[in-house]
């Protein structure tokens, strides 16, 4: 029988003690009525007052035990659970062996990765022996001994001939731009600037022979239509229309993509969407019934000192696409390639690209504009 049920049954089989169980209760009078309590109720009387009094009965309920000490405890429970300890003997081992079980398997499993991850290191540094050798240091060493002379032969050489270049060189190009063929002078010239990188220098003239590179690159890819007509060969399948099935932005057609322009515009400020100014060029034609912008913010054109409303520029710049402006989508807005600008300089180059001084004013305008630019740029002929 377990232990808790057979510690039930002797406590409700207890009989009430015969112990004489006195009171003492106060009455309403201040005095106290005394007495042993019997098995029934009584009803007794107060000696000073004559108050009558009433008395519970014995309780029948058993008494409890007193509380024992924890060394008694212990003693009652080594007497008392003999069954217990036994199974409990019966189960802990079990618990124990399996704890033990699995803590070996951990170890078996630690040993063997340890002994696989040792076994990896071996056949790794084995294969850095095998590889690296005596002999293929010492023919390592011997080529890395011939290599270096020849390397400091050949840099020395490119040296000797890049100090040649930059005397040679532009002296071809200036040539080559006095006679029209401004393919070969972007030739010579782009050969006299890798020589100017080559040796470090920024003396007065490397200024004005990278200048000279960007306009003979500029007129030897030069467009061969005006805008309007390189607006109408546009692709119109570059970009997808927009919600009301216009086309927004569109590339160039590969006739005319990354070609370059030489114009002489006046460079305004207008207002944008966002509240704040842009720089913009208005085409003096129309294309088809739109007119015709260019979108000037560029890099080049924020070296000009600050202008407010407009300003007289020439410059050159890479095609890149167009799009529909303005709030309703009335003008057609051309953008350049922004690190292909660059502000023209070189009068001789100009009127060799055709740009008209039939008048005066405007020979004297295209030379004072021309003149500020290069004061700017700090590009002075040799």
């Amino acid at each position: 029988m377990p232990r808790w049920l057979s510690q039930a049954s002797q406590a409700l089989g207890r009989r009430p003690s015969n112990v004489p169980v006195p009171f003492e209760l106060p009455c309403v009078c201040g005095g106290r009525v005394v007495g042993l309590r019997r098995e029934d109720h009584q009803q007794l009387t107060c000696k000073q007052c004559g108050t009558l009094v009433f008395i519970l009965p014995l309780d029948v309920y058993p008494q409890p035990k007193p509380k024992r000490s924890r060394s008694q405890k212990k003693k009652k429970q080594g007497d008392g659970n003999a069954t217990d300890v036994a199974d409990e003997s019966v189960v802990r081992p079990r618990v124990r062996d399996r704890v033990r079980n699995q803590a070996r398997s951990a170890r078996e499993r630690v040993k063997k990765a340890r002994t696989r991850a040792k076994g990896i290191a071996i056949r790794v540094a084995r294969r850095q022996r095998e590889f690296v050798t005596p002999v293929r240091w010492v023919v390592s060493a011997v080529l890395v001994c011939m290599a270096a002379p020849g390397a400091w032969v050949v840099r020395q050489n490119r040296a000797g001939s890049a100090e040649e270049t930059p005397n040679s060189a532009p002296e071809r190009g200036y040539d080559a731009l006095r006679r029209g063929d401004f393919t070969t002078a972007a030739t010579e010239f782009e050969e006299a600037c890798a020589a100017l990188d080559l040796l470090a220098r920024e003396d007065s003239r490397a200024p004005h022979l990278r200048q000279m590179l960007r306009e003979a690159t500029a007129a030897s890819r030069l467009a061969t239509a005006s805008l309007v007509d390189i607006l109408q060969d546009a692709d119109p399948e570059s970009a997808p229309p927009d919600d009301d099935g216009n086309q927004v932005e569109r590339s160039f057609g590969p006739r005319y993509r990354e070609s370059w322009i030489v114009m002489e515009a006046i460079l305004q400020r207008v207002p944008s969407l966002d509240g704040e100014s842009r720089l913009q060029i208005d085409y003096p034609l129309m294309a088809g019934d739109l007119p015709v912008s260019i979108d000037a913010e560029l890099p080049a054109f924020h070296q000009l000192p600050h202008f407010d409303d407009s300003r007289e520029v020439i410059f050159a710049a890479q095609l890149k696409s167009d799009r529909l402006s303005g709030p309703k989508k009335d003008r057609w807005l051309i953008s350049l390639q922004p690190e292909s600008a660059f502000l023209w300089t070189d009068a001789d180059n100009l009127r060799a690209l055709g740009f008209e001084e039939d008048r005066v004013n405007s020979r004297d305008r295209q030379q004072r504009i021309l003149a500020e630019q290069s004061q700017l740029l700090e590009v002075f002929p040799p």
